[in-house]
């Protein structure tokens, strides 16, 4: 089911991404989309072709489905918060957002922390970060999906290529490596190898777009600055990891596992 629903999503966003491509043309897409309004792409197609009322319905339906996604986000947000706090080495930390509702089993603790950040990023954006972009260019009137929802996507989508490409040098090393388990050639090696290579090269094609990806929110310090504090992010989880390894081994062989009495679905 999983794959099905990523490929078919690939396929349907490029074959979207291609129609979008078509109907504005290929000089006039990428000029609209490194602009001060890249949601024009969309829009004046739907204006051209469909009338300025269903135009109106089109914009609310992205408002609804970028809540959606957003609402998605803040779903998961919570749960990996609270298994980082489970797994911790810190006692404080397993009380805390390692802990459940006593109620309702859900991690309460960790998402009132997933909270207080969105409102802490949403207050940033709010008051620090300009509605121009560094050429004294107005910005779309919705700043708010450029910067906030835009911006922040194409961080995240880049976190996760990266996350991806470290997970298959991983099932590599697991399979061929350290040869925990006999791997499969296709699926533990020719596959991974295919798939992190192809992650590495999302990755640069994506940094070599950004600017017709991210539009005016290109400029902005939290895009450029992203290589660094996303290495450090990696580094200090590194880091994290081994020390865990080292001191406290029983807490290092738990991460990522899930205790089978209490997995009551796969009982």
């Amino acid at each position: 089911a999983t794959i099905i629903a990523v490929v078919g999503l690939g396929l349907f966003y490029t074959f979207i991404s291609w129609m979008v491509v078509v109907g504005n043309g290929a000089a006039a897409v990428v000029e609209t989309a490194a602009g001060a309004s890249p949601a024009d792409m969309f829009l004046n197609l739907s204006t051209t072709n469909l009338g300025s009322a269903f135009t109106i319905v089109y914009k609310l339906l992205v408002v609804i489905g970028s809540f959606a996604c957003a609402m998605a986000f803040q779903n998961a947000a919570p749960r990996y918060i609270y298994a980082l706090g489970r797994e911790s080495a810190s006692p404080f930390l397993r009380r805390t957002i390692g802990s459940v509702n006593k109620k309702h089993g859900s991690p309460a603790n960790a998402g009132m922390v997933q909270a207080v950040v969105t409102v802490l990023i949403l207050l940033y954006f709010f008051f620090f970060v300009s509605s121009t972009s560094a050429d004294g260019t107005p910005t779309p009137d919705l700043v708010p999906y450029v910067y906030v929802y835009g911006l922040l996507a194409v961080v995240g989508t880049a976190v996760i290529l990266i996350l991806q490409t470290m997970t298959s040098a991983a099932v590599i090393s697991f399979f061929w490596i350290k040869k925990v388990h006999k791997g499969n050639v296709i699926t533990t090696l020719i596959c991974p190898i295919i798939g992190g290579l192809g992650m590495v090269y999302v990755l640069i094609l994506l940094w070599q777009n950004r600017a017709f990806a991210l539009g005016a929110a290109a400029e902005s310090w939290i895009w450029t600055w992203a290589p660094y504090y996303i290495l450090v992010m990696i580094v200090l989880g590194i880091g994290y990891s081994m020390w865990v390894k080292k001191s406290h081994p029983e807490i290092y062989d738990e991460i990522g596992r899930t205790v089978h009495e209490e997995a009551h679905e796969r009982v």
